[in-house]
């Protein structure tokens, strides 16, 4: 871990899951998923889900969900259009140091949207992604490309599902690159806290590229690579909804990566942290 638990605060791991598919902690999008093993490293291979397009091509999404609050078995409670507190439960992920372990196997080809929607999202303080401008989404997310390098780092604000949001300011490039690579491990922590202001929220990414050592155990080798502040922001969605509050409650943590035929994870956890000053 980089950043301390909160006392008393709620924490979850993958190793804990007897089932990834759905639960009160943890759940993917309806992905079929098997638990495997190379040498010591034990993982889920998650299937991607077709997704179809607008110019009738079709795509590959996988979605692993995850708040150690619990509340993903049951009916989500609140949308940001409430302000609310909490997403899901009063327990709900908010200041979290969420990490997962990653491998993207047999990138969609061909022509249209499905061959270029290739993406790699840590999504927070969010709820379920359904419907069309459903505000259950209640999320922000930061993205990376695998194997697309720096160019490719980016941020949105979702708070309606799938009206996407970005106000032009980019992230912030850290010290790490975005050398990630197709078919290769490599790990992800994305850390979220609310800023001292009460105002703004802040979320960096971090990255180990060799992740693991011969027996299968993380290296920690994490370097910061991108960084986004999200405050509130004036521009509209196509509906004409403004996103005009900041995302302070807390909600659950989704792992999205679209554009891959399987998705590897291991060691996924998320954890409560202490608010970074």
């Amino acid at each position: 871990m980089l950043l301390p638990s909160k006392m008393g605060g709620t924490e979850y791991y993958l190793s804990d899951a007897d089932n990834i598919n759905g639960g009160k902690f943890i759940t993917t999008d309806q992905n079929n998923a098997v638990k495997k093993a190379e040498g010591n490293l034990a993982f889920w291979r998650v299937s991607g889900k077709d997704v179809h397009y607008s110019d009738q091509s079709i795509g590959k999404t996988v979605r692993v969900n995850i708040n150690a609050g619990g509340g993903l078995d049951g009916h989500q409670q609140n949308t940001w259009e409430d302000n609310p507190k909490y997403i899901w439960t009063n327990n709900d992920s908010k200041n979290a140091e969420f990490t997962y372990y990653i491998r993207c196997s047999g990138k969609i080809s061909g022509q249209g949207i499905a061959a270029t929607h290739v993406t790699c999202s840590s999504k927070f303080r969010g709820g379920i992604h359904t419907g069309n401008h459903d505000s259950q989404a209640s999320c922000c997310e930061l993205v990376l490309r695998v194997g697309e390098g720096n160019a490719s780092l980016n941020y949105n604000f979702e708070y309606n599902h799938p009206d996407y949001v970005n106000d032009g300011d980019g992230t912030k490039k850290l010290q790490a690159n975005n050398d990630t690579e197709v078919g290769k491990w490599f790990g992800r922590k994305t850390i979220v806290w609310t800023n001292s202001d009460v105002k703004s929220v802040t979320a960096r990414d971090y990255i180990d590229l060799d992740p693991f050592n011969a027996n299968g155990m993380p290296k920690n080798n994490w370097k910061p690579l991108q960084e986004k502040v999200f405050r509130r922001i004036s521009r509209d969605t196509d509906d004409g909804t403004k996103y005009n509050i900041p995302p302070l409650w807390g909600g659950m943590f989704t792992s999205r990566v679209d554009g891959f035929k399987t998705v590897d994870y291991a060691i996924m956890s998320l954890r409560e942290i202490k608010r970074v000053t």
